[in-house]
């Protein structure tokens, strides 16, 4: 409830989640939204979402367990969906991988254990029917599987380079958001035609981090592409926020309802900022 959508394009759609009796998963089922001045709320148009206008506006999850770490071994993960596309001419490619062929025979033939290891394989060709010949590849012959492999070094004046995996759990927390914002702007900036609006649902975004690092997530969060939705616990994050993007959620007999913060005039504003705050502002 409240005054309504603000005055320009926009599409309203509610969807629903309902527990599935063969599965723990949940059914998500959506309808076309429209605004009743007279109640002030939401009704339903009924219909359905076409599955194209679902992907404009698709939510991804952020939850507080992300680790870029572990991102970096699996081909579903953000991390991996930057890398599916890279973007190399042709011409580029066909000599970088021809560069990765020779530099793979090379580190083959110097290496005494890459090169027994090869010899051995070379009889199983000899002795199963069907093969012709089995070789040793070293290195990756695909520019894309090339660069699953890519390590991140994280290196300061005071001390050497170390591996992203060696850093703590708050490093490899806002590693995983920056990356996450990096494959936003990329899909944003693609020639779509119509340009995708992206939600990310972020949760306890400041997992792990000191109050200065909790203070970048709040900026990193502002300059993040499309709308954000943040659950967090942070006074860090909530001082740095704008009072009007704050909302409260209480239990209704459909499931929650969704409040903005009523602070009208420059006297409440400066109240509400002192009790944010101040120490042990929770």
């Amino acid at each position: 409830a409240g005054s309504g959508p603000e005055p320009g394009e926009w599409t309203g759609i509610r969807t629903t989640l309902r527990s599935r009796r063969e599965g723990t998963f949940l059914a998500p089922s959506r309808s076309f939204l429209g605004w009743n001045p007279a109640d002030s709320d939401w009704v339903e148009l009924g219909g359905v979402v076409p599955e194209r206008v679902v992907e404009l506006i698709a939510a991804q999850l952020l939850d507080a367990s992300r680790d870029l770490v572990s991102d970096l071994g699996r081909a579903s993960s953000d991390w991996s969906r930057v890398f599916l596309d890279l973007g190399i001419s042709d011409a580029d490619r066909d000599a970088l991988e021809a560069d990765l062929q020779s530099l793979s025979g090379r580190l083959r033939d110097a290496s005494p254990i890459v090169g027994g290891l090869q010899d051995m394989l070379s009889q199983v060709a000899n002795a199963q029917s069907g093969v012709d010949s089995i070789h040793l590849v070293p290195l990756p012959g695909d520019l894309e599987d090339l660069a699953r492999s890519i390590d991140i070094v994280v290196a300061s004046a005071q001390r050497p380079g170390l591996p992203l995996r060696l850093q703590g759990l708050g490093s490899r927390s806002l590693a995983a958001l920056m990356v996450f914002r990096a494959l936003c702007e990329y899909r944003v900036g693609r020639d779509r035609g119509i340009r995708p609006h992206i939600v990310t649902l972020l949760e306890e975004p400041e997992a792990h981090l000191h109050p200065q690092g909790q203070a970048a997530v709040g900026r990193l969060i502002d300059d993040m592409p499309g709308q954000t939705v943040v659950a967090t616990h942070s006074v860090a994050i909530v001082a740095g926020a704008n009072p009007n993007a704050i909302r409260r959620m209480t239990p209704d007999v459909r499931g929650a309802r969704v409040h903005s913060l009523t602070i009208e005039g420059a006297k409440k504003m400066a109240i509400f900022r002192r009790f944010v705050e101040r120490p042990l502002g929770e």
